[in-house]
């Protein structure tokens, strides 16, 4: 008979961060399971099957998820933070719920390039390491992640980076000018914030650079974006791929946004509205800047301008951490490898 994996996550909202790392995920598992016998949570189920040729499960049908997680044989995280109550209190007690169906069940509950937190409150903490000593094998993003939960956890636990860090990254077509790709959402930003983007963006294009700004969820980027001019929006994950991949320096919010910038080896800055993004920044030690906080417009430029100005050393900068973030998800893929490989 063969085995069933069921993934879960925020999937199927049109959020090209979540689907890059949906599309990492069952490339892993596709290893060992059948795309028939993949299925993910999804917002939409149409979408996911249109765009990864999988299974959606919608995440409203509470039976429909209950009936996947007995019939599977694996329940696995893939990739994001969901374990984190800044969104609210339900979504967090909506994915710990799932989680620990799973090991009533007895599945093998598996998360892969998580990241943990922020947590608020004692008893939501108290849930989640609860839940999270239960699990087969964990493998999260961050080190901040890594050192809170493997204070307590003693089952198979490791460090890695986030899932969409491996090697067969494709190479598209490049610009021959300077192109910055500027990401933003929405946030509760300072007031001063957009005036300060947009008087980066006339700056920008008054010394000749290609502008181009990118939406990566529609229903949150697109309204922002839309105050500094034409948006870029994107049906397909590929072609989001590679506009990134044509840039010279992405300005972007969107932890995914950064995250593609150093997959294909291009410099960023952070604009940092929670701690995933700040986190990741100084990984790859490029700076960033809080948006809650007023950004100083010509500190902002002249960093641009620096990186800009030593680009060939950014470059193999950001080079050389992606390799370190390849070579450190390679236990984490050697581990699967193992797990699915029993009574295979």
């Amino acid at each position: 008979m063969s085995r069933k994996a069921f993934i879960i996550g925020y999937y199927g909202s049109e959020n090209w961060g979540d689907e890059l790392i949906l599309s990492k995920t069952i490339k892993m598992l596709n290893k060992h399971i059948l795309l028939d016998d993949i299925s993910a949570l999804s917002y939409s189920v149409d979408h996911t099957a249109k765009h990864h040729g999988i299974r959606g499960v919608s995440r409203n049908h509470f039976l429909g998820i209950l009936k996947e997680i007995i019939k599977t044989d694996y329940l696995v995280g893939g990739g994001g933070s969901m374990l984190q109550n800044v969104t609210s209190n339900r979504s967090l007690l909506y994915y710990l719920v799932i989680l620990n169906l799973g090991v009533i069940f007895r599945k093998k509950v598996i998360l892969l390039g998580n990241g943990m937190g922020p947590i608020q409150g004692k008893w939501q903490e108290w849930c989640v390491k609860k839940t999270l000593k239960k699990l087969h094998y964990v493998h999260l993003r961050d080190p901040l992640s890594y050192d809170w939960v493997s204070e307590y956890r003693k089952a198979p636990t490791t460090l890695g980076c986030d899932l969409a860090f491996e090697d067969t990254r494709p190479k598209l077509k490049q610009y021959s000018e300077h192109h910055i790709v500027i990401n933003l959402r929405q946030w509760h930003c300072h007031p001063s914030f957009l005036d300060v983007i947009k008087q980066v963006v006339i700056r920008l294009k008054s010394k000749g650079y290609l502008v181009s700004l990118v939406s990566m969820q529609d229903k949150q980027d697109r309204s922002v974006l839309e105050v500094l001019g034409e948006v870029q929006c994107f049906n397909r994950l590929e072609d989001l791929m590679a506009m990134i991949d044509s840039s010279t320096l992405v300005l972007g919010m969107r932890l995914h946004a950064l995250v593609l910038a150093s997959m294909y080896e291009k410099p960023f800055i952070g604009l940092s509205y929670d701690p995933k993004v700040s986190q990741f920044c100084e990984t790859f030690e490029q700076p960033y800047f809080e948006v809650n906080h007023p950004i100083n417009e010509e500190e902002l430029f002249n960093t641009m301008d620096a990186i800009l100005g030593e680009y060939e050393d950014q470059v193999n900068k950001v080079a050389k951490k992606t390799q370190s973030c390849i070579l450190a998800n390679e236990q984490m893929i050697n581990d699967i490898d193992e797990i699915m490989g029993e009574n295979a």
